[in-house]
């Protein structure tokens, strides 16, 4: 007897809990979704955002955060995206916040947008599938430049949903955070919105050669004070590599 699965390896998804973001409960509906299709769902309460906060997962989703991200903690997410990471920025109340998070990707937010129904919709696999969008609440709209682009408009236009693919990583903004909470989700195609976002972002970007290096370091030191500098070669490439020399200019 022969049976036909689909099998895919488990991927980790960090829900943050920081900065004022809202409660994962209002993404029940999602999160209970993306359980039973595989994913392992979790969230961090841990702040500042660290790499190592960071370590081991997939996607990195921030659900419409309050409060502004430091320099540093922005550094970090940009380089679990550029590591291959997924990186999700839900939300509408605070656009300044949401610039800083996805401007490198050419993702920003501006007030606006218009609530209702839409079938503005541009074919991208993260919109397989999806006819329409409901739309609940949006109070805030992007605009994109570079590799980023736009796949969802509200009824007159404005973006709601962007995404971007970067070296390695990819980014999507999405501007209602309202039209994914539990009582939302049953509506339109927005469950299933929901999920392709996680499934794209999920899925880093692989190139025949590709190695990344990363560099534990302190931004200044005090004259005389000692350091231990911590340097690492990966090879997110599909080839393997010989004769690899690293070289550090201090």
């Amino acid at each position: 007897a022969t049976k036909i699965v689909s099998v895919r390896p488990i991927k980790y998804v960090l829900f943050d809990q920081t900065h004022g973001t809202d409660s994962i409960t209002s993404y029940n509906t999602w999160v209970l979704s993306l359980a039973e299709r595989g994913y392992v769902v979790e969230i961090n309460t841990i702040d500042p955002i660290t790499p190592i906060v960071l370590e081991g997962y997939d996607v990195f989703v921030i659900p419409q955060a309050h409060s502004s991200y430091t320099a540093d903690e922005l550094l970090v997410i940009q380089n679990f995206v550029f590591n291959g990471g997924g990186l999700l920025v839900i939300g509408d109340d605070n656009p300044w916040i949401y610039t800083d998070l996805t401007s490198f990707a050419g993702i920003t937010w501006a007030s606006g947008g218009i609530s209702g129904i839409t079938t503005d919709i541009t074919p991208h696999p993260v919109t397989t599938g999806v006819t329409s969008v409901y739309l609940s609440d949006p109070i805030a709209m992007m605009y994109v430049t570079g590799a980023a682009q736009d796949l969802v408009r509200d009824p007159v236009g404005n973006i709601m949903l962007a995404v971007s693919e970067q070296p390695s990583g990819k980014v999507i903004g999405f501007a209602d955070e309202a039209s994914l909470w539990n009582y939302a989700m049953g509506q339109a195609d927005n469950l299933l919105l929901a999920n392709n976002m996680i499934d794209w972002l999920a899925i880093p970007i692989r190139y025949e050669h590709e190695l990344v290096v990363s560099l534990d370091a302190p931004a200044w030191l005090e004259p005389s004070d000692l350091v231990l500098l911590n340097a690492t070669v990966r090879n997110r490439g599909l080839n393997n590599e010989t004769n690899v020399e690293l070289q550090l200019l201090i």
